[in-house]
């Protein structure tokens, strides 16, 4: 007699991985950046730790809300579009910080905002296949 194995494909699992993975991202970097807020702003060249402190707060609260709602089973096609759109807007403010006040960060600072917004770009292009699947 031979062992059969069921896998069952959930219908929501890319979505949910999507801001699973978002939301423990979003507190790590808040964790770093309200721990250690004057290492961070001397290696990207800010003025004040104050505003890296806050930035990791944000940051770590908007994490926090994501896994949250990830762990209430709230995923849904309108907590997606909204995420996406977040994740945009956060992508499209880094850019125009950069462009407006080029100097305001040191060059590693302009590669590390550079950095997080194409990491933004990747969590909104990932729960958009997520809402994709989910909407199929």
């Amino acid at each position: 007699m031979a062992a059969q194995t069921i896998v069952t494909k959930s219908k929501n699992g890319t979505a949910q991985w999507a801001v699973e993975v978002d939301g423990v991202f979003c507190i790590l970097a808040g964790l770093l950046f309200v721990l250690d807020a004057n290492g961070v702003s001397k290696f990207v060249g800010a003025q004040s730790p104050a505003v890296i402190t806050g930035m990791g707060a944000f940051t770590f609260l908007y994490g926090v809300g994501l896994l949250y709602d990830v762990f209430k089973g709230l995923v849904s096609a309108r907590l997606l579009q909204v995420l996406m759109t977040l994740d945009a807007v956060g992508a499209l403010i880094s850019i125009i910080f950069l462009v407006a006040v080029p100097t305001a960060l040191s060059t590693e600072g302009r590669w590390v905002v550079l950095i997080l917004a194409d990491v933004m770009i990747a969590f909104g292009i990932w729960k958009y296949v997520g809402l994709r699947r989910l909407t199929r």
